[in-house]
């Protein structure tokens, strides 16, 4: 599975501090009681050069299911959990009306081990262990807590909702570039109905079968 395909993997810039407090890590929760919620983000890639590339993408997040959707090219991803655990996932092609479905043998036998937490918390929890809280700042209205890690090759940023559950940002370093996610919008999930695109109708593809076709 192409790494590209996997927007999870670019996760998430900053606005105004506020006090310190005593540092304490980084408390997520149960990641099977996580609330509804509807987020268009933007990623900002700064190269070397200081030039930049932005994406924006939407990001949906219900009980066992995961959508994101791509603006820049209209693709999108669904991983879904079904009731024994198994997680599966489909790439979702907007413009053709097309959908490939990978289930969990597929992730299996291609090597891929899906870790359902870091899909529904866009953060991956071994990064979340490494983070200690670094003051609070106000976003949207709410409060949000800032960690930061002491990796000085890899450093992490974010800013954490803890009733959202969710990063409003998280910065990164990568190779040398400079990975900004933060969110631009939190919808309610009645008004993210809108700009959701409906997939009932689409073409499946068994990722099995993509041998025999063209």
């Amino acid at each position: 599975m192409s790494k590209k395909w996997l927007w999870f993997s670019i996760i998430f810039a900053g606005l105004s501090a506020c006090a310190h407090q005593t540092s304490e890590p980084l408390y997520i929760g149960e990641s099977n009681s996580l609330p509804d919620i509807a987020v268009e983000f933007e990623t900002t890639v700064i190269e070397p050069t200081q030039q930049e590339r932005h994406y924006r993408w939407y990001f949906w997040r219900t009980v066992n299911r995961v959508e994101t959707q791509n603006l820049r090219d209209n693709s999108g991803e669904v991983w879904t959990k079904s009731v024994t655990g198994d997680v599966e996932y489909a790439r979702v092609f907007h413009n053709e009306k097309q959908m490939i479905d990978y289930r969990s043998s597929d992730l299996n036998a291609i090597g891929t081990e899906p870790n359902w937490a870091g899909i529904t918390l866009l953060l991956n929890p071994a990064i979340a262990k490494t983070l200690m809280s670094d003051g609070q700042t106000e976003i949207f209205g709410r409060t949000g807590i800032e960690y930061k890690n002491n990796n000085v090759e890899n450093p992490v940023d974010i800013i954490w909702l803890a009733d959202e559950k969710v990063p409003a940002m998280i910065q990164r370093v990568e190779h040398g570039h400079t990975l900004v996610t933060r969110i631009v919008t939190l919808y309610s999930l009645e008004k993210s109905a809108l700009l959701h695109q409906s997939t009932a109708n689409y073409r499946h593809i068994d990722f099995a079968d993509i041998g025999d076709k063209e």
